[in-house]
């Protein structure tokens, strides 16, 4: 995960490089409309860009500091989740097993 933000903020930096870049090329006078609004509509790309980058880095620094490390739908017993009986329904086992020996003749011969 860390590696994965180390990347993140090398690509911000990368992009707002980028966006320094164009703001100093537009301040040329002898720019071109078309030219200029092309300019301007790259730049407000990479605005957007800025921000999803913005936002996922905190998202990643916030679980990576967060006490539980999951939103709490994976701290129920093992077997009680909704998803969890629909895939046990689905491979031919008792909905709500959790362990090998709840499951029925089926589920045995499916694993």
């Amino acid at each position: 995960m860390e590696k994965m933000i180390r990347e993140y903020e090398k690509s911000r930096v990368l992009l707002e490089r980028r966006m320094r870049q164009i703001a100093a090329a537009l301040q040329d006078p002898g720019l071109r409309t078309k030219e200029r609004e092309a300019l301007e509509r790259r730049r407000e790309l990479l605005m957007y860009e800025r921000i999803d980058l913005l936002h996922a880095i905190r998202e990643m620094k916030e679980h990576l500091n967060s006490e539980e490390g999951t939103d709490g739908k994976k701290n129920r017993p093992a077997g009680k989740r909704a998803s969890d009986k629909r895939h046990a329904r689905a491979a031919g086992r008792q909905p709500g097993a959790a362990r090998a020996g709840k499951r029925g003749a089926a589920g045995c011969a499916a694993q």
